[in-house]
């Protein structure tokens, strides 16, 4: 086995990796929502009871992740990760087909 094959198996595996996580972070992000910005604290309304039995409404903020497009913090983005697995997996399929090419 002649070291551009060799070359060739480890850039499809990491290119087929790249794609499968890219999915994964495009599936993460549909699931939580579709959010433009990661939210980090969501708004829930409370209703409870004051003295006289009417129903108040309370809007309380709950500690809840939901991932967006666009980070607060520059991890918690998923532009961030699919754009660096996008450029990873189209980038491992040309040099694999290079490598093959050369060999």
């Amino acid at each position: 086995m002649s070291a551009g094959a060799s070359n060739a198996k480890l850039l499809l595996l990491v290119g087929i990796a790249a794609a499968l996580l890219e999915m994964v972070t495009l599936g993460a992000w549909i699931a939580s929502g579709t959010h433009m910005v990661t939210q980090y604290q969501v708004a829930t309304v409370v209703v409870e009871e004051d003295e006289f039995g009417d129903a108040i409404e309370r809007t309380v903020m709950v500690d809840q992740f939901r991932f967006g497009l666009l980070p607060d913090k520059f991890y918690d983005g998923a532009i961030l990760w699919l754009v660096l697995f996008g450029g990873i997996g189209p980038t491992a399929f040309i040099l694999r087909a290079r490598a093959l090419r050369n060999s």
